[in-house]
């Protein structure tokens, strides 16, 4: 991959039948999990062939050397994917939370849609601060579980470090969902597709799933977001990047 710091082992596929597939590969000189994600890329495209590679939960291991403690080593990262190949390209809700009431049939309204919007940016916002009160206040007892404030601040901060400061964030589309058919629980959702772009010309972008409650207000129950820090994207032609964006599943 040109432009990034660094390379990758082959990819291992554990096949689990049906079109269903879990990519690990080890790349040396980096722990950004964006780099994992590209560097899979490829064999779930080649894996899926005329069909559409869905991608799933990731899980990563990163080392590097360590200032505190003055520890010496390599840097690497050891990252893990689900796909699954479908033939529909991946849509944006895929998994829901907790049962609440089913949603109201009337269409939803400017209101609607302007909350969704403010509170998707605000989300982003607190996810640029890595302000993990204001982000856990707004996610799902379920999303809430998958790690502790404390983990995800801690790691949202050392991202943000990378990405550099001044992300200006935009909505690009929201779409609505009433009851869709691979959740496991009734409702009405709304999926904000949004990007994030920074002076340092890295940019965030992806998708928030929002679920209403049986108040009124919406939870997340899904955030999904490719990342392309500086380091990934030197180097690459205006082409590269944009294929980037593509591969990152990027909707401008």
């Amino acid at each position: 991959m040109q432009g990034a710091a660094c390379a990758a082992d082959a990819v291992h596929v554990d096949d689990h039948g049906g079109g269903r597939y879990t990519l690990t590969t080890t790349l040396s000189g980096t722990t950004d999990p964006a780099h994992g994600q590209l560097a899979i890329v490829p064999t779930a495209e080649a894996l899926c062939g005329e069909l559409h590679p869905h991608y799933g939960h990731y899980r990563f291991e990163s080392s590097a050397p360590s200032t505190a403690t003055g520890a010496t080593g390599p840097v690497s990262l050891d990252y893990e994917q689900d796909i699954a190949c479908r033939d529909q390209p991946q849509q944006a809700v895929e998994t829901a939370s907790a049962a609440v009431p089913p949603a109201p049939s009337t269409p939803p309204t400017d209101e609607d849609a302007t909350l969704i919007g403010e509170r998707t940016l605000a989300y982003l916002r607190a996810k640029d601060a890595a302000d993990a009160g204001t982000v856990y206040a707004m996610l799902s007892r379920e999303m809430a579980s998958y790690a502790s404030a404390e983990a995800w601040k801690e790691t949202r901060s050392a991202l943000n470090a990378r990405l550099g400061p001044g992300g200006k964030a935009a909505i690009v589309r929201i779409t609505w969902y009433d009851d869709p058919q691979n959740a496991p629980t009734h409702g009405r959702f709304a999926a904000a597709d949004y990007r994030v772009d920074y002076p340092s010309e890295a940019f965030t972008c992806g998708y928030v799933v929002w679920l209403r409650q049986s108040d009124g207000g919406y939870l997340v129950v899904r955030d999904e977001e490719g990342q392309a820090t500086p380091d990934v994207i030197a180097g690459l032609s205006p082409e590269q990047r944009l294929a980037l964006r593509a591969q990152l599943q990027c909707r401008d």
